[in-house]
């Protein structure tokens, strides 16, 4: 857990870095350019909290880690726009603490992430082979 040390956020716990989501994006254009396969990108975004659903083409859910379970108001209202936005309108709560976004098209992944990350919430580590909040 961490906390913002800048004085707009001083205090509150603060997970993301906005560097994550850059590298997301890099890796999701070179996925798009055809740069590197299938195989290649599932690992990296799974990593990212990003699955990939098959219901449809270029959908995926977004796992936003909530750490021991702890949001701000202001978080909350983010989830929920975030929700609205790019998502289907709602949430789901995971047995784990974390948020699930599902149905989030590819090209609403990054506006997610960037809206997510300017609220101190991440996707990094919320999926695949990595601890996870219990």
């Amino acid at each position: 857990m961490s906390t913002a040390a800048d004085g707009k956020h001083r205090g509150k716990l603060w997970f993301s870095d906005a560097a994550d989501v850059d590298r997301f994006v890099e890796m999701l254009g070179r996925f798009e350019r055809g740069e590197i396969d299938a195989t290649a990108w599932r690992r990296f975004r799974l990593i990212y909290g990003a699955y990939k659903l098959e219901i449809g083409p270029a959908l995926y859910f977004l796992r936003v880690k909530i750490p021991q379970g702890i949001l701000s108001a202001d978080q909350l209202e983010v989830l929920a726009d975030v929700a609205s936005r790019h998502s289907r309108g709602f949430a789901h709560v995971t047995t784990r603490q974390n948020v699930q976004l599902h149905c989030v098209a590819q090209a609403e992944l990054e506006p997610a992430l960037r809206t997510l990350a300017a609220a101190g919430m991440t996707t990094r580590e919320a999926c695949g082979d990595s601890v996870r909040t219990v």
